[in-house]
């Protein structure tokens, strides 16, 4: 008996399908840490990490099996509303399925964790703008009482050639040649403000923009967010998950504040 040829197109169809999805829609982003010194995680082509007191950020954890030790994994939620965390004695860091895959909060921990080890070790190598680009503020950012403030290294970073802010073309900041940071003044920005910055380095030209909002929104948001978390035993989880509402609200550079505080070791 010989298969109709309309069945044979839906299957062909629905294998195409499948071989088609591509590999980072299986994937779960997490952040772990070790819970002691004694903790080990291995890649699967052998690298050896030590998640402690470092946290570490990946895109995606089925590649990682803990070797020794234990860790502390934390994933997001599918709506990408709440974090949860569990501990893993041995084996995979596999996902318990209610991951939200692939997801810009674990890069933006990434960045956060990148960011505070340049600040103990330098520029590892030439070129890192992509990164100095991510540091920077984009969208919206609550008027700060203080400057804001990029490091980029212990000692002045030689590929930095200028930084610059302007709001409706017009430069109101500026800053030249290699230093150890980037600064944007508190004073420049103004809740209203749309600024647009300009960098240069490692030779290339990058821009972005952000606008400065009230103090006031985002302190409101904070404490709604706290009181929903209350609850919550763990005071990390409840530091992710507000600084993964803060990202849904466009608070990228807050959100990243929240982050740096709460992963420091």
């Amino acid at each position: 008996m010989h298969r109709s040829s309309a069945s044979i197109t839906r299957r062909l169809l629905v294998c195409c399908t499948l071989i088609a999805l591509p590999a980072s829609a299986m994937a779960t982003a997490c952040m772990y840490r070790g819970n002691d010194s004694s903790a080990r995680v291995i890649t699967q082509s052998g690298n050896v990490i030590t998640p402690f007191p470092d946290a570490k950020s990946a895109q995606d954890c089925r590649q990682l099996r803990v070797a020794s030790g234990s860790v502390t994994v934390y994933e997001l939620s599918q709506d990408r509303t709440n974090v949860h965390s569990r501990i893993i004695d041995s084996g995979r860091l596999e996902s318990d399925g209610s991951g939200a895959g692939d997801s810009s909060f674990f890069r933006q921990i990434a960045v956060v964790l990148e960011g505070m080890q340049r600040v103990k070790t330098g520029s590892s190598r030439g070129g890192e703008g992509d990164l100095v680009v991510a540091m920077l503020p984009n969208g919206r950012v609550a008027e700060p009482a203080e400057d804001l403030r990029i490091p980029l290294g212990p000692t002045a970073d030689q590929n930095l050639a200028s930084f610059e802010l302007r709001v409706n073309g017009k430069s109101i900041y500026s800053q030249k040649g290699p230093a150890q940071e980037l600064r944007l003044p508190a004073s420049r920005l103004k809740p209203g403000t749309q600024i647009t910055w300009k960098l240069s380095y490692g030779g290339k030209p990058y821009e972005g923009t952000f606008t400065v909002e009230p103090t006031a929104n985002l302190e409101n948001l904070k404490q709604r967010l706290a009181q929903e978390s209350a609850s919550n035993a763990d005071p990390l989880v409840s530091q992710l998950q507000l600084a993964s509402i803060l990202l849904l609200e466009g608070y990228q550079w807050d959100a990243r504040q929240i982050l740096k505080a709460s992963l420091a070791p």
